[in-house]
């Protein structure tokens, strides 16, 4: 649910995606310029600064105008109130002054009558029907029929007086031809990628926006590796893994979660200053109190991925057991077995079963430590 608020006005293994060759590739292979990437970090500027070094699109176009285009047609011409997000992810302080601009440029438009009517209710409809002597009987179109067919466009107008805004055709042309908007939107939570950094990439790097993406997320997570970020690291791998979902890749997706599995089960934290941090055996055993869980969301995803693809329980172990079996994390808790086994279990909350698991592993470790 977006928060809102008044307007501010003057006052390493890896997998692939859209094509089946793409592996990972190094940092210096994803396309992304070096005086950009320390931009994936940086905070919310105002909006003035953030395009200033940016031209516009071919509709003369900013990223945050085309995305005010999208949600135009649920904002009131009248209207004060506009999501924070506006402010606190993309320095646009006065939308108000965006969507004005928008309207003069022949980008919006007021709604017309017949949808500024069509919004009311039933309940709305029946007493200006009743007020001017007509029927108030029949179904919702019938009765916004008869307001409209009663009512002159200045009675419609002072009686609604708050219009939405209308796309014109070139509005829907310019959201169409900038899809990355939207979509890098709806996703937040990719790591230093915005409606401006992203449009930024996707102009540098021709070709489909989703392979812009990958190529981002993919140069993130090596990053982390190289760094021995392996936190930030899992994070990324799992940015990357519901991107592959998204595109209806299942096992490249269930794949790639593997890791995040993985990496969260052995307890590979951030280091400090590039060396691993020592591993307390007291934080990881027993199971009711370690920290070397899997993430609660993360074991039911393999469960439904699979059903997605069509796979059988032991088909999704398999992928599971593979792309585990590559890694080489710093410090290893679990064995690959342990590791698909504590997934499956966290999804069916077996925890007698990971609590003998957890024992069994702590007691071998237990053992190599006295060894």
């Amino acid at each position: 649910m977006d928060t809102w608020i008044e307007n501010r006005e003057p006052l390493y293994a890896v997998g692939t995606t859209t094509t089946p060759e793409r592996e990972a590739s190094s940092p210096a292979d994803t396309g992304i310029p070096p005086s950009m990437q320390s931009q994936l970090w940086q905070q919310p500027r105002p909006v003035a600064e953030r395009i200033r070094s940016m031209a516009p699109d071919r509709f003369g176009l900013y990223p945050h105008e085309v995305l005010l285009l999208t949600y135009a047609p649920l904002l009131l011409t009248r209207g004060r109130r506009f999501q924070l997000f506006w402010a606190d992810r993309y320095g646009v302080a006065d939308p108000l002054s965006a969507l004005r601009s928008l309207a003069e440029r022949g980008f919006l438009a007021p709604e017309n009558d017949a949808d500024t009517v069509g919004r009311q209710t039933i309940a709305g409809l029946k007493p200006v029907l009743a007020a001017r002597g007509l029927k108030v009987s029949g179904s919702k179109a019938a009765l916004v029929d008869r307001v409209l067919d009663s009512l002159t466009p200045m009675e419609i107008d002072d009686l609604y007086p708050e219009r939405y805004y209308a796309s014109t055709a070139i509005a829907i042309d310019a959201v169409a031809a900038s899809p990355q908007i939207p979509h890098i939107h709806r996703h937040p939570n990719i790591e230093g990628l915005d409606i401006f950094s992203l449009t930024e990439l996707v102009r540098l790097n021709p070709g489909p926006y989703r392979d812009t993406v990958w190529r981002c997320l993919n140069w993130l997570s090596l990053i982390h590796a190289v760094n021995g970020k392996w936190g930030f690291y899992g994070s990324a791998r799992y940015a990357m893994a519901t991107f592959l979902a998204e595109e209806d890749r299942w096992r490249d997706a269930i794949a790639m979660l593997a890791e995040v599995a993985f990496y969260d089960l052995n307890c590979t934290e951030n280091t400090v200053d590039g060396r691993p941090v020592e591993l307390d055996l007291d934080y990881v055993f027993p199971y009711e109190t370690s920290i070397a869980t899997v993430a609660p969301g993360i074991a039911p995803q393999f469960m439904a991925w699979g059903d997605d693809a069509g796979l059988s329980e032991k088909e999704v172990r398999d992928l599971m057991l593979t792309r585990m079996a590559q890694q080489r994390p710093p410090v290893q808790v679990f064995t690959v077995e342990e590791c698909v086994d504590i997934v499956f279990l966290t999804a069916s909350m077996d925890t007698a079963a990971l609590d003998a698991i957890y024992t069994q592993a702590g007691q071998r470790l237990r053992g190599q430590d006295r060894g």
